[in-house]
């Protein structure tokens, strides 16, 4: 009888399926990374405190909008039995997720001193809006990973798979967008269009990974059986956050986590600044 730990379910190209999700999330994070800030301060012209301070907000936003989706999302729905718990989010999240990294690039006509105020404001709504469907897909996406594909073989031939293709993600989220940015990086009309291939690039890769996303019924029956025995010990949102708070192990993982990631991005929003 072979071991669970070893017995694998689901066959490579639903696996590959899968993979494109993270192809597209890494190719939507690099170019976001890369070109929105550099956009706002360099080709809008808005001053580069105004500009900062619309990204540490949205920072702070993305800190409590992650944990404030899980919480919603990691429940029973009415449509769960029939569509599972992640896949109706994962869709929820993916497809209007490129559409949003487009009106990033489309700031109000308005003169970048007299209506600076404008321009931050719109900068903070369309990088929170941003963030909000990315957190609605990715929570979701990184959950259903664990849940569909039980066991350690399955797990790691998934991951192997799925990174391959996320690095492609990332080579052409970092290769693409600046193909259709001019000598000298001025001209928001072509930010625009990188922001519609951007779209369509994203939009096919998040089609693709329907089948690999897309919840069997075992998975949705396991979630249903656990969901029974959960109802009676369910905690709230800030007891929840509380329990978490309190575990040093995962304090000290954010906070390394925290550095890195500062590090990563700040790399790759220099890069046009480098060029």
């Amino acid at each position: 009888m072979e071991n669970d730990e070893s017995k694998i379910t689901h066959s490579k190209l639903e696996m590959a399926s899968f993979g494109f999700a993270s192809l597209s999330r890494e190719y939507l994070r690099i170019a976001f990374s890369a070109t929105a800030f550099f956009f706002y301060e360099t080709v809008v012209q808005l001053n580069v405190w105004l500009t900062g301070l619309a990204f540490v907000l949205f920072a702070i936003y993305n800190m409590f909008n992650d944990p404030i989706v899980g919480f919603i999302t990691n429940r029973k729905f009415k449509f769960t039995k029939k569509w599972g718990r992640r896949f109706p989010f994962i869709l929820l999240g993916a497809l209007p997720w490129g559409f949003s990294y487009i009106i990033i690039f489309l700031p109000p006509t308005t003169d970048p001193v007299n209506g600076a105020w404008i321009l931050f404001f719109w900068l903070l709504f369309t990088t929170c809006l941003f963030d909000t469907f990315h957190s609605i897909f990715f929570v979701n996406f990184i959950a259903l990973f664990p849940d569909k594909f039980r066991s350690m073989k399955e797990r790691r031939l998934t991951s192997g798979i799925q990174i391959m293709i996320g690095v492609v993600g990332t080579a052409l989220g970092a290769i693409v967008p600046p193909l259709f940015l001019p000598e000298g990086y001025t001209g928001i009309t072509n930010y625009i269009l990188q922001g519609i291939v951007t779209f369509f690039i994203c939009t096919g890769g998040f089609l693709i990974s329907i089948p690999g996303v897309r919840e069997d019924q075992d998975t949705i029956d396991h979630f249903l059986e656990k969901e029974k025995e959960k109802q009676a010990q369910s905690l709230s949102f800030f007891k929840s956050l509380l329990r978490a708070v309190k575990q040093r192990p995962f304090i000290s993982f954010m906070v390394i986590y925290a550095l890195y990631q500062s590090l990563v991005e700040t790399m790759q929003a220099s890069v046009h600044y480098v060029i």
